[in-house]
């Protein structure tokens, strides 16, 4: 049982039965009606103590899941940010509450978790060790007697608070056992915070727990190769010794009738011995024996069967009960990059979910922690996006769309603060200093015939950004009005600002 229950100012409700040390998870409580209690609400089996333990041992002492373990608390809180933000319009930031809470919580006091060594970063783990193993996690308010101070942050394992229904209000009510009593738990004090709850009922589902079935499933599979190794994994000897030679050397009494049984027992009996006198030789001892006995050899894994198809089974089975992917698991099995990518979206969003219920927790206790102390804020924990896109292709995006957005202001469709809002989140700092010209595709002439003459020519100058030279850039050879189409079509600030040097060189050359 937790020390920190043993200081709690938590008692009993005036209306609750005095006695309920028979209070067990599943039973009905007698007489509990007349108190506002319907019954006790069942907990599944793998709440229970025993699995949890089991798991809990698991994770420790598998390797597959002791990994799991170390991946999920690694990833959920690499780095995190407590934000205390004022009331009601949470947009100022509460400078004095966050910097009372960070003396608490990780500076020099440290107060706050301190039954694990104290810190943010070691609750998160706690907490989220609790998630993975006991689907569900609890944790209470140390207060102070005079109500004035929170005095501690304390997580407690959810397998030890059991639900009871209330039969006018039909909510749950946490309860505890605590030296023979039950204990109800204030509402203010205490949260119990489920994964993946069940309609009918507050418990959470482990992540974990199927791992039970598979850990056990594995360890059969190992012994049965560890058997399969000591007969069939190496070369052994094989002594024949020729029954038709020992019959020779039988005693001519046990040859008569009336003595087959005695015959049998001292036949027995003779290669009994010629077996331990060659079980006494050593792995580097010559052999040397007489004609009557043939000596062969019987090779390693004669007549075993597949191993690896075995194996591969148990293998997926623990990655799917961990809730990894294989790769963090050791195993490189193949894969595209395209179902990589959904793969890892896939994990990440089971690291959100573990996030979510860590940073409820965190919040109540240091918004209550807030109350207490007066402040009228709200604190909230975040931890870091997980990426799940390719930079290079987020950054490829990112200048397709900008091409797009420059081809719009150009329309005179937005303006350059809406484009600059959507990019960068601010209005633009200036005007434009050069737009690249974005060809419009081959609808950009196709007004040449309509009116004047020279309308025709306008369009396509506008098009690669060259109203006044138009006719000379129809005179230059093919190669070179291509470069510069190119040098056109780029969004790089460079090749806008080399445009009319490389067409004046151009030019130049030409003769023009």
């Amino acid at each position: 049982m937790p020390a920190h229950w043993g200081k709690l100012a938590i008692t009993p409700e005036k209306d609750s039965p005095s006695d309920k040390s028979n209070l067990r998870p599943g039973r009905v409580i007698a007489g509990a009606s007349r108190h506002g209690i319907a019954g006790v609400i069942g907990r599944p089996l793998h709440g229970l103590s025993d699995p949890v333990q089991m798991l809990e041992t698991i994770a420790t002492y598998n390797p597959d899941a002791s990994l799991a373990t170390w991946n999920f608390l690694r990833m959920v809180n690499p780095e995190h940010t407590l934000d205390v933000r004022l009331l009601p319009d949470r947009e100022e930031v509460d400078v004095e509450g966050q910097s009372r809470l960070a003396l608490r919580i990780d500076d020099m006091f440290g107060d706050y978790g301190r039954d694990y060594g104290g810190g943010l970063s070691t609750l998160i783990d706690v907490l989220t060790f609790a998630l993975l193993t006991q689907g569900a996690i609890a944790g209470e308010l140390e207060v102070s007697g005079d109500l004035k101070d929170v005095l501690d942050w304390c997580p407690v394992s959810p397998r030890r608070i059991t639900f009871l229904e209330d039969d006018v209000t039909g909510h749950y009510k946490p309860t505890c056992i605590q030296y023979g009593q039950t204990i109800y738990l204030s509402e203010v004090q205490f949260r119990y915070i489920p994964l993946d709850a069940k309609v009918d009922g507050p418990y959470g589902r482990a992540p974990f727990l199927p791992v039970l079935e598979t850990v056990v499933f594995q360890t059969e599979v190992l012994r049965d190769l560890k058997v399969v190794a000591h007969t069939q994994g190496h070369p052994r000897l094989h002594f024949k010794v020729l029954e038709a030679i020992a019959e020779e050397h039988v005693p001519q009494y046990l040859r008569e009738p009336g003595h087959e049984d005695d015959l049998r027992v001292w036949m027995d009996a003779w290669l009994s011995d010629i077996a331990s006198q060659y079980k006494m030789l050593q792995p580097d001892d010559a052999l040397f024996t007489w004609d009557w006995v043939d000596v062969a050899g019987v090779s390693a894994g004669a007549g075993s069967f597949n191993i690896d198809a075995l194996t591969k089974v148990v293998e997926k089975q623990v990655i799917s009960s961990l809730k990894q992917l294989p790769i963090m698991l050791g195993r490189m099995e193949g894969s595209g990059l395209a179902h990589g990518t959904v793969q890892w979206q896939v994990f990440s969003q089971t690291i959100f979910a573990l996030r979510q219920k860590i940073s409820a927790m965190i919040g109540w206790w240091a918004t209550q922690t807030l109350r207490v102390w007066g402040h009228p804020s709200v604190a909230t924990l975040t931890f870091p996006t997980l990426r799940t896109q390719d930079r290079v292709k987020e950054a490829q995006a990112e200048r397709l769309e900008i091409g797009s957005s420059i081809l719009k202001y150009m329309m005179g469709w937005v303006t350059n603060d809406e484009l600059a809002q959507k990019h960068v989140g601010h209005d633009a700092i200036s005007d434009p200093i050069a737009i690249p010209n974005v060809s419009v595709g081959s609808g950009a002439g196709e007004g040449k015939g309509e009116g004047a003459e020279g309308e025709g020519s306008a369009a396509e100058g506008r098009q690669y950004g060259l109203p006044a030279q138009v006719e000379s850039f129809k005179s230059l050879p093919v190669w070179m009005q291509s470069r510069i189409r190119a040098l056109e079509q780029s969004v790089s600030a460079q090749a806008l600002v080399k445009r009319d040097e490389v067409f004046a060189e151009l030019m130049s050359d030409n003769g023009g």
